[in-house]
Formats: structure tokens, sequence, C-alpha cells
């Protein structure tokens, strides 16, 4: 089985600077509402301000937080044969209740899939006008072509 691997990146570095600065600033200074006790607990002993719901985290502890966080992390199912692993510069396409919300070629917001003939008719245009690499089979996509057009 050929593996191949897409690399999409959204930022340039000094664009992903800026976002981790204001991040940072949100955090520390708007804060965060934390609906959960023992979360609660644990942020204020590790050193966030807590007032209430509301907890404001300084910029040193989520930078020593993000220290402390794996490079990777790789995410399995009873049964599965090939787990992802998630880290910096991994893709992943699904096809299934895992995509509640589809961002598609020439979308410019996310929307909800609400049904899953939905989801796969969705899923074979993008397949369509995808690298080379990642196109449906002529048959598949026929098949898919008549399992939509029969739902309807």
């Amino acid at each position: 089985m050929t593996h191949h691997r897409l690399h999409a990146t959204a930022l340039d570095e000094s664009g992903c600077h800026a976002v981790h600065q204001a991040t940072l600033e949100v955090l520390e200074g708007t804060g965060v509402e934390v609906h959960h006790d023992k979360a609660l607990a644990l942020l204020a002993a590790a050193g966030a301000r807590v007032d209430g719901t509301r907890v404001r985290i300084p910029g040193e502890l989520v930078q020593e937080a993000l220290g402390t966080a794996p490079r990777s992390v790789t995410v399995t199912s009873r049964g599965a044969a090939d787990p992802l692993r998630l880290e910096s510069g991994a893709v992943y396409y699904g096809a299934g209740s895992d995509n509640i919300y589809v961002l598609g070629p020439g979308a410019r917001e996310r929307r909800s899939a609400d049904s899953m003939l939905e989801r796969v008719a969705e899923r074979t245009r993008m397949l369509r006008q995808s690298e080379p690499s990642y196109r449906l089979e002529p048959d598949a996509a026929r098949k898919l072509d008549l399992l939509v057009a029969q739902s309807r």
C-alpha cells in the first residue's frame, strides 16, 4: 500500500508567531471560561488567576506547558490497521462521522454536512479536484455518483 503525505501550510513563521502572541494576550488579559471545578483548582495551583469561572493564564505558564507537550500524538481505535500520527505537517481526510464540518474547494467558511450521502458527495467532488495522487479511480467515482443519485 502506498502512503502519500500532503503538507499544508496556512501561515508562514511570522504569521504563526503573531497568532501565538495574540493568543497569549487573550489568555492572560481576557482569559477563558472554565466550568469544571477540578480544572479550576489545577489551573489555580499552577499559577493562573481564577475569578469564579474566569481563568486568566499568564504567558509564562502557557510557554511552560507548551515546552512539556509532546511533538506528536498517535491516535488509534480498536482494530485500526493504521493509527494516525498527529504531528506538524500531517493532514488527514476522513469520509465518515469524524468530519461533521466541510470546507471544500473555493469555500469561504465551514459548513455542517447534514447527511452521510451529502458528505459522500462532497468528498467525491473534493477528490475530483485534488492532486492526482489523491484522486478517485474512475470506477469508484462512478459508483459514488450512482449511490448519491439513487438517494435523491
